[in-house]
Parts: C-alpha cells; sequence; structure tokens
C-alpha cells in the first residue's frame, strides 16, 4: 500500500505516495475497470519525485490490457501489459516539482495522450487490450516489474474517449482547484 501525502486538488483528499520499494495501490476487479479495446480514456494527476532512468509504471490492469508508465527515457507509454507498447510520447516528463495532468484516449485505431491540457505527441500503433480479471495496481505493473517514484491523485477511467476541449476543461479545473476553486467533476469520476 502506499503511503498518503498532499492532494494534487486542494480540498479533496490526500494523493497516494509510492516510493519504489515495493508500494502499490491494488483494487480489486470489478466490471468498471474492464474497458475493452476502447473506446477509453485513463486520468490520473502525478508528481514524480525521481526520474530513475527506469520504467515506472503508473496504472496496470494486468496481462494483455492496459497499462501506462513512464518510460526509462521518461517518456509516457501506453502498452498492451505484458506484450509491448502501444504508443509512446515524443517529448517526456522530468519536472519532479509540480503536479501533471495526464490523460490518455484510445479508440480501436487512435491512441492520444494528453499533457497538461494539450497533446503530447507521440508514435505507435493500433494494438488491441483485452479485458481480464486481474485487480488494477497503481504505481507498480502487475507483473510486478516497474516500481513508481511519485504520486498520484485523482485516477479515473472512462469507456469514452474524452475530446481534447474537456480534456483541457478537466486541466482547468485542476488548475482552479489548486488554487482553491474546487471542481465537482472530479470527485464525481474518480475511483
Amino acid at each position: 500500500m502506499g503511503v498518503t501525502g498532499p492532494a494534487a486538488l486542494i480540498g479533496y483528499d490526500t494523493a497516494i505516495t509510492i516510493d519504489g520499494a515495493g508500494q502499490l495501490v491494488s483494487v480489486t476487479d470489478a466490471t468498471a475497470l474492464h474497458l475493452g479495446n476502447g473506446p477509453l480514456s485513463i486520468e490520473f494527476w502525478i508528481k514524480r519525485t525521481a526520474t530513475q532512468g527506469t520504467n515506472q509504471g503508473v496504472v496496470s490492469k494486468g496481462s494483455d490490457d492496459y497499462y501506462v508508465r513512464l518510460d526509462s527515457s521518461n517518456r509516457i507509454d501506453v502498452l498492451r501489459s505484458g506484450t509491448g507498447s502501444i504508443f509512446t510520447s515524443t517529448g517526456t516528463l522530468t519536472d519532479t516539482a509540480s503536479w501533471h495532468h495526464i490523460v490518455v484516449t484510445k479508440n480501436t485505431t487512435t491512441t492520444i495522450i494528453y499533457l497538461d491540457g494539450a497533446v503530447f505527441a507521440g508514435t505507435g500503433s493500433s494494438s488491441a487490450f483485452t479485458d481480464n480479471t486481474s485487480a488494477l495496481n497503481i504505481g507498480q505493473d502487475l507483473g510486478g516489474g516497474d516500481p513508481l517514484h511519485a504520486s498520484v491523485d485523482e485516477l479515473a477511467l472512462y469507456n469514452v474517449v474524452l475530446s481534447a476541449a474537456t480534456v483541457l476543461s478537466h486541466f482547468q479545473a485542476g488548475i482552479g482547484s489548486y488554487y482553491r476553486q474546487p471542481d465537482p467533476i472530479f470527485v464525481q469520476r474518480r475511483l
């Protein structure tokens, strides 16, 4: 289990902080976690505590299903767990001082990564995810590798592709909340 720490969005709750030493949060399987091959969106806030030069798992649903990590080059990587990467950002996320809003959207043929409300360019394929009955891990891949060094907050899963306008509005609402102007969207939709 991760430890709690200051939240990304002020006025809600605490974030989880994973220190890379085997801590993680595991959520028992439920139908709401089955996103199939899309349409889907995975949204969260993250504040890195270290850039280790190793892969760092953020959220994983297990073998052949969705997995989002920060790779060893500090890029945002979307994978089919146990199979390989399907889409990787071309830019990096090395900042350890600030919270960042990340959204991954995927339909059958297109994957998009957003960072802080804007498209974060990347390259990849259209490999399919397969639902399973594994738990959802936050802070490490279900295979046991890739421990995270970061705080994670407001994880939300959707069975729709969030539009660019919606992603931007969620980011702006979060920034507003960071300055003590809470937005109930995150309360209603987070895990």
